[in-house]
């Protein structure tokens, strides 16, 4: 698989994509991942494979709004097959040819040679819809949290903000994530709203410098918990400080997850 030779050009791609069918960003045996698609894209483009390195692994049946991945390519430029050249303003549209409807690529630019979609991250920021109806949406099935009971915003709120600065997330962490790594993190801003559009529908929105694996969903479930009286917010630190998984609140199913931006 192609990672280009010493002298390279560094192609930046700016994407989105519903992630309903996908398992996830990263390349697995017999899955159906966005990475695999990506690639195999370019590889139809080009004739020859190339490896696309993502900024986030993303779970199966999360979305991403403005996901960040780059490849390497010979320092001529990316070329078809043919040999012909093309140009980065054309390359999007060469590339959503060649990818399910799902996916789009939105953007194409070249970087530096030291650039990489994960090492170069400083902050991603993660949204995650909630439903709060006894009545299901057709529209927000696929995109959407639904709970069939009434939610305390300002308790929501207020669990929010005790998310917000450096604190050890081991208690928002789930099985599977690598036992070496810190679990401390540090939470730029915190917090959710409601639509003003939809009713029952409310937008968790959180800003971080990284995040655990499940970190987000087990923090919506915590915050969902609270708005339905069921963790008092102002427990919340103790559960930090605890580092109890069992502590926190359930998981968050993946499909009201979106990654919204990619600060780099």
């Amino acid at each position: 698989m192609c990672e280009g030779p010493e002298n390279v050009r560094n192609i930046k791609l700016l994407l989105a994509y519903d992630g309903t069918d996908f398992f996830g960003w990263q390349r697995q045996p017999g899955g159906n991942t966005v990475q695999q698609a990506m690639e195999s894209a370019i590889e139809v483009i080009a004739g020859v494979p190339y490896e696309v390195q993502g900024c986030s692994r993303t779970d199966s049946g999360v979305h991403a709004l403005d996901y960040v991945c780059n490849f390497r390519t010979p320092g001529d430029g990316f070329a078809s097959k043919s040999g012909a050249p093309i140009p980065l303003d054309r390359l999007p549209d060469a590339l959503n040819a060649n990818l399910p409807r799902s996916i789009a690529v939105t953007r194409a630019e070249e970087v530096g040679e030291d650039f990489h979609s994960r090492y170069s991250v400083t902050s991603k920021t993660y949204v995650y819809n909630i439903l709060a109806s006894r009545i299901r949406s057709p529209f927000l099935h696929s995109r959407a949290w639904r709970v069939g009971y009434p939610l305390d915003l300002g308790a929501m709120q207020e669990c929010c903000s005790h998310f917000v600065g450096t604190h050890d997330f081991a208690a928002f962490m789930s099985s599977g994530s690598d036992p070496a790594q810190s679990t401390v993190r540090t939470v730029h801003r915190c917090g959710i709203a409601a639509s003003p559009d939809t009713e029952g529908l409310l937008t968790f929105t959180v800003t971080a410098n990284a995040f655990l694996y499940n970190m987000v969903r087990i923090m919506v479930g915590t915050v969902v918990m609270a708005g339905g009286g069921k963790i008092d917010p102002k427990d919340v630190p103790q559960i930090i400080e605890s580092r109890n998984r069992q502590l926190a609140g359930v998981t968050a199913p993946p499909h009201g997850l979106f990654l919204k931006e990619v600060n780099l």
